[in-house]
Parts: C-alpha cells; sequence; structure tokens
C-alpha cells in the first residue's frame, strides 16, 4: 500500500478526473480517515496518503474533483490535528491547499469564496484550541526530529495562527486588510509569550520577506 501511494502521488497530472478520484483519491481517504493506533507503519501510509491527495489537488484541470473534495479534506486535516499529525505538516497541507483555491488558480474564478470559507473554518477553531504547549507527535519523531520548526514550542492554539500567517500571501486582494487585523488580533490572543514569540517573528517574516 505504501509501495502505491508513493507511486500514485506521481500520476495526477496525466490521469483523468475519474481515474484520480478512484485510483489515488479513494484509496488515499481509507487512511485519512483511520481512527487507530498510529504505529510506525501507519504512520508512514498517513503522510503518503496525504501527500497523494495533495498531488491530486494541485492539478489545475482537476478543478472539478479538487472543489467537491476540498471541504472534505479540510475537515479530515483539522480532525487529525495535533494527535496525528505534527504543526509542520498541518501548516504545509494547509497552505498548499489555500493556495490551490486562491488566484491564479482557476478554482478561484469557479468557486471565489471557497478561500475565504477555509480561513473562516480555520479561525472558527482558534477559541476552542488548547493553549498547552504539545508534546511530540507520532508524526514529528518518524521524522527523527529533522525538521527545525518542529523544535519551536508551539499550542494547538498558536500552530493555527502560524497557519493562517501563512495564507495571507494567498489572498485575494480585496481580502488582505480585513485578514491581516483579523490575523493580529488572533496573534496577541496567545497569552503565553513564549508561545506568542515564534508567531510574532513569522509574522514579520511574512510581511518583510517578499512573500506577500
Amino acid at each position: 500500500d505504501l509501495f502505491y501511494l508513493n507511486v500514485a502521488e506521481h500520476l495526477p497530472l496525466t490521469l483523468s478526473v475519474d481515474s484520480c478520484e478512484n485510483l489515488i483519491v479513494k484509496p488515499a481517504m481509507t487512511y485519512l480517515s483511520h481512527e487507530g493506533p498510529m504505529s510506525p507503519s501507519m504512520i508512514e501510509l498517513f503522510e503518503s496518503a496525504h501527500s497523494a491527495i495533495l498531488s491530486v489537488l494541485s492539478c489545475p484541470q482537476h478543478s472539478p474533483l479538487t472543489i467537491k473534495l476540498t471541504p472534505f479534506y479540510i475537515v479530515k486535516l483539522f480532525e487529525s490535528f495535533p494527535h496525528q499529525i505534527s504543526p509542520r505538516q498541518f501548516r504545509v497541507a494547509f497552505k498548499t491547499v489555500m493556495e490551490i483555491v486562491s488566484p491564479p488558480f482557476p478554482i478561484a474564478a469557479m468557486e471565489p469564496q471557497l478561500s475565504e470559507t477555509l480561513l473562516e473554518m480555520l479561525r472558527s477553531s482558534l477559541p476552542t484550541a488548547s493553549t498547552a504547549p504539545l508534546p511530540p507527535t507520532p508524526d514529528t519523531l518518524s521524522r527523527n526530529g529533522e525538521a527545525a520548526e518542529d523544535e519551536v514550542p508551539l499550542s494547538a492554539q498558536s500552530a493555527l495562527v502560524m497557519t493562517l500567517i501563512d495564507s495571507l500571501p494567498f489572498l485575494p486582494l480585496p481580502l488582505v486588510e480585513e485578514w491581516l487585523a483579523i490575523t493580529a488580533q488572533a496573534m496577541n490572543e496567545i497569552a503565553d509569550p513564549r508561545l506568542r514569540a515564534p508567531v510574532k517573528d513569522r509574522f514579520w517574516d511574512v510581511l518583510v520577506n517578499g512573500e506577500m
């Protein structure tokens, strides 16, 4: 199964929409819906399933499938965080989807409200997100500490705000000012200075490093 998912990740560009849904999305979703213990082999399958789904979503010619799949995938992403995936993986997945549904991708013209809908889902998760520092997740441990960002102290709340910051460069221009203010407010609501500091650093980084 792991070999299948790793190969499937490279094929969406050459497959039809129906073939992508039947041969990649449906098998991958089986693993994203897993609710049992996360053994080392299951962690690998879980990560490969995410990569396969994101590979399909990233293909502009599969926009009809992306429109149908994106809300369901984002729900699964939120259900997996923070117990099955690390802040790093959550941020990468959410940022990738935000880029796909924003200009200049064709889906932005087909469903112009989708990018803000995803941000509202993220925003609505903040009030109930834990403010306690996160322990290492199975996903983090499987990477043997290779990702520097995983060493930054984060809570579920601060990781979600970090994800919101990552999404800002992909917003349609009319939404930027409003969501900059929302992001700044969310950042200031992180009570622990130790957890707020890396979020502030990332916010300033996005503003000045050219991403915007």
